[in-house]
């Protein structure tokens, strides 16, 4: 039976089919157990319950329905709130961290790039998380390869700015917009708002 639910967690939506008496499915972007609200009509065979239901196996089989059938749509659904979340902490992670590189207080910046640096290298654990459109697989994961190489920029520019290296940490600045250009060319059929690489706000 398919279902339509929304995360209480992380208020992503997604569709999946449901065999019957399942207690609850996994939310595909933040893993939250969420409960199946049922009516009285329709049913599955004992097999197909059994084999769903046993040894958590339920959790297992709704994540791959929602996989194998999850479109662009869902997919932007799914990994907006992450970027969401990486953009804003970013926003307030690297706040004045360019006046801080061009008045050569490097100390500071550099711990400010190495945290944001986790923060990418978090967010893009979770993206590489959810389920994938299957005809856009290639594309996402080109789109997640420059993501990766923008978490290990920022990781490298901290390292510059930390030993007081300012032209090489200029020299990584200047690597980032055309990752970023590239990773938001791979994704434009998705038509992503936060999932969009800016890192011109900070450099």
């Amino acid at each position: 039976m398919r279902q339509k639910f929304t995360c209480p967690n992380c208020s992503t939506r997604f569709k999946a089919d449901i065999p019957d008496d399942l207690p609850m499915v996994m939310c595909p972007t933040c893993g939250t157990n969420i409960p199946v609200i049922r009516d009285e009509i329709g049913s599955v065979g004992d097999n197909l319950r059994q084999a769903a239901t046993r040894e958590g196996n339920w959790i297992v089989w709704a994540a791959a329905a929602f996989a194998a059938e999850v479109s662009r749509d869902e997919y932007k659904t799914a990994a907006e709130p992450i970027c969401k979340t990486s953009a804003l902490a970013n926003e307030r992670i690297l706040s004045g961290v360019r006046k801080e590189v061009k008045e050569g207080k490097l100390k500071p910046a550099a711990a400010k790039f190495a945290k944001a640096s986790m923060e990418q290298a978090s967010t893009l654990k979770r993206l590489e998380a959810l389920p994938q459109p299957a005809a856009d697989e290639a594309r996402l994961a080109r789109w997640l390869s420059y993501l990766k190489l923008e978490a290990e920029l920022f990781a490298t520019a901290g390292r510059k700015l930390k030993a007081g290296d300012k032209p090489g940490a200029e020299h990584v600045f200047a690597k980032l917009t055309p990752n970023a250009n590239k990773a938001n060319n791979q994704v434009l059929p998705f038509e992503f708002h936060y999932c969009r690489l800016e890192p011109q706000k900070f450099t």
